[in-house]
């Protein structure tokens, strides 16, 4: 076996892990988390250290305090140089209970990425600072509305912004025999030049109609906006990046009979995916993708005293269109190619699942399936 072949793998672990408890368990009073825990690895030429921290207190009988700090280093050895990459993260919470419906909390949060490693100005520093609003009328309604400040430096572009968020949650509220479920939450960073954006949404509606049926229909959205400085050879410019996901979700059981029941689950979604570039006001468009996906369950399980068997049926339908134009000639060296083409896959599935009791211990079980994958 020669040298270059041999995998050396070293761990070192150490931990450290606190737990003070009160004599008094009443809220003003709870337990005070705290751990400490460092860990190293070797692979080859490469090191690998990480160290995490946590730490949470009651500062008062009302103030209360959490700490999270996550670091970890890596160190290529070669032959001409040491290369190390850095990455941190420090987040510090400060929460207070204005009265039993309303608290105020205050996150501040700090991530650091020292990347030679990379190859490239990968340097990253984010800082930021929010308070949050948590009003709670009832069991059913939560509501937290946000606004904090922001700094990044980034390709030795420095700006400065603030935020504006908040998230409102409905659980378990009744209309008319149907649970109705909603989750919303919505983010937005201003920044002179750049812009980001966080939206999500789900709605959950189920009701159980009788025993072994039950009716669940889920409908979500979510936005993704993500502005960050970039080099190339032009200069320093702005990419953008934007993912809009769309869809909707049913599940559904019906009892056929005593001992059978049938379940169908059926997901549809679509989504879109772009990058630009964008050098004063001038748009380079790199990708425009749109997806598709079809995807369909049917399955019937039937039991008895002593045995059990299921039929299932999986139907997949996947699609992606590349909308660039085209009539520009392709970059074989861009981080994004400038010329897609467009798939298609179509999955069918047919399973079959079977089982019985021999002995009060022992079972004997089978399973068989046919596939056709389609591209």
């Amino acid at each position: 076996m020669t040298k270059a072949s041999l995998t050396t793998v070293v761990t070192f672990w150490a931990s450290c892990v606190l737990a003070q408890t009160s004599g008094n368990l009443s809220p003003d009073r709870s337990v005070t988390p705290k751990y400490s825990k460092l860990s190293f690895s070797q692979n080859l030429n490469i090191f690998e250290w990480l160290y995490d921290f946590g730490f949470q207190k009651n500062l008062t009988n009302r103030l209360n305090l959490d700490i999270k700090e996550d670091f970890r280093t890596t160190l290529q050895s070669i032959s001409s140089r040491d290369l190390w990459k850095d990455n941190q993260n420090l987040t510090v919470k400060l929460s207070y209970p204005l009265s039993q419906r309303l608290s105020i909390a205050t996150d501040l949060f700090s991530h650091m990425l020292s990347d030679p490693l990379a190859g490239f100005d990968n340097d990253v520093m984010f800082h930021a600072s929010t308070v949050r609003l948590v009003y709670q009328p009832n069991a059913h309604l939560r509501i937290v509305p946000r606004v904090g400040t922001r700094w990044q430096t980034q390709v030795k572009q420095s700006d400065q912004g603030f935020g504006l968020g908040g998230e409102t949650q409905i659980r378990d509220l009744e209309i008319n025999g149907y649970q109705n479920d909603l989750d919303f939450e919505g983010e937005s960073d201003f920044f002179p030049e750049r812009r980001n954006e966080n939206f999500r949404l789900r709605y959950k509606i189920q009701r159980r109609f009788y025993k072994g049926t039950a009716d669940t229909l889920v409908i979500f959205f979510s936005r993704l906006r993500r502005d960050s400085f970039d080099a190339g050879a032009s200069g320093v410019f702005v990419r953008n990046l934007t993912q809009t996901n769309r869809g909707i979700e049913n599940n559904l059981s019906y009892q056929v009979a005593p001992n059978a029941t049938l379940f169908v689950k059926s997901t549809v979604l679509s989504s879109r995916f772009t990058v630009n570039n964008r050098r004063m006001e001038d748009v380079d468009l790199r990708k425009d993708d749109v997806g598709f996906e079809s995807k369909h369950v049917l399955s019937l399980n039937v039991s008895g005293p002593h045995w059990f068997g299921q039929v299932g049926w999986n139907y997949r339908f996947r699609s992606r269109d590349d909308r660039r134009p085209r009539t520009r000639n392709p970059d074989p060296f861009g981080r994004h190619p400038t010329v897609g083409f467009d798939t298609e896959d179509v999955l069918g599935e047919l399973t079959l699942r079977g089982g019985i009791a021999a002995t009060r211990r022992d079972s004997l079980g089978l399973f068989a399936s046919a596939s056709k994958f389609q591209y």
